[in-house]
């Protein structure tokens, strides 16, 4: 599993000043075909290329999952925002949308992914989202590859010039504080239910990557390692924050060594979460509204008292 790998291999604090490296991938009109590779130039971007492009949306599109669902319960087309954290101080943060390639073939999108060391996820995310964004309004009125390739050095060098000037940061996290915003907020149902059933999932669900706390379960060798994935309210007054706030919520929840992708379709009003490293089936959601994947905060759920009691306790409410 490329990723634990890879988190362990971070473990440690990232040396170094702040630093930034910038791709982008899948199709445009100046290429024919896919893009010529564009600034895959670290491990991490080089599999989160193979992660979510070359296995997780071409395995759909090949499957034909996403074709055969109805149109009410189909996203159509790319349009998101995503985030990574990955242990060490790295945050690869990208955005994903619909694009053609110069034969007009439109099924693949476009990425750009930037990758970020020595700052904070916050800091990462409202300094690098309005430049992939930038470039997400910018790249389709680009009409050659040249023009492409302009736009991306163009916004790496910018973004390394921000994250140079940055001080290196560190987190800290107030989970009781966390945990009772979320559960306020409106989109979480009254008096928090929501916020409660998410995290249910998360004990039932994600079991192999939870965190060992007095009464929940821990780590076992006898658990499957198996990525698993859940849908949850957006939980912010914008993509930015619902990224921010949901990673937050998950480092409660999993063991910080663990990676969490955090994924928000533009425009609408939920995040997906993965946990683990994903296959294609994983990636199933980038496409499936809530008719066909439901938000966890909405599944109703048979829940014990002992565990409401608990959860309720963890909240602080």
């Amino acid at each position: 599993m490329f990723l634990r790998k890879l988190a362990s291999r971070l473990s440690k604090p990232a040396s170094g000043p702040p630093a930034v490296h910038l791709a982008a991938f899948g199709k445009h009109p100046g290429w024919n075909d896919h893009i010529d590779d564009l600034g895959l130039s670290t491990p991490e971007l080089v599999a989160t290329k193979r992660l979510i492009y070359v296995e997780g949306v071409a395995g759909n599109i090949d499957s034909g999952a996403w074709d055969a669902l109805d149109a009410g319960a189909r996203l159509e087309g790319f349009d998101h925002l995503f985030a990574w954290r990955l242990a060490g101080s790295q945050v690869l943060a990208g955005a994903m949308w619909s694009s053609s390639d110069g034969k007009g073939r439109k099924r693949y999108p476009m990425v750009v992914c930037a990758q970020l060391t020595g700052v904070g996820l916050a800091w990462a995310l409202h300094e690098a989202l309005p430049v992939l964004m930038r470039l997400r309004a910018e790249c389709p009125q680009a009409d050659t590859a040249d023009r492409v390739r302009s736009l991306i050095d163009r916004s790496r060098a910018g973004l390394q010039a921000q994250v140079s000037a940055a001080e290196a940061q560190t987190e800290t996290l107030d989970p009781a504080g966390l945990l009772r915003a979320l559960a306020a907020r409106p989109e979480l149902g009254p008096d928090g239910l929501g916020l409660v059933r998410i995290m249910y999932q998360c004990e039932r669900e994600l079991p192999a990557y939870r965190t060992p706390k007095s009464g929940i379960v821990g780590r076992s060798s006898t658990f499957v390692v198996r990525p698993q994935h859940l849908r949850v309210p957006l939980g912010g007054d914008s993509p930015e924050q619902g990224l921010v706030t949901w990673h937050r919520f998950m480092l409660t929840q999993v063991d910080r060594m663990s990676p969490v992708l955090a994924i928000v379709p533009v425009g609408q009003s939920w995040v997906d979460l993965i946990v683990g490293e994903p296959t294609p089936a994983q990636f199933f959601c980038l496409r499936a509204a809530p008719k066909t994947m439901p938000l966890g905060s909405d599944i109703p759920y048979s829940l014990d008292p002992e565990f409401v009691a608990r959860a309720v306790r963890e909240i602080g409410a």
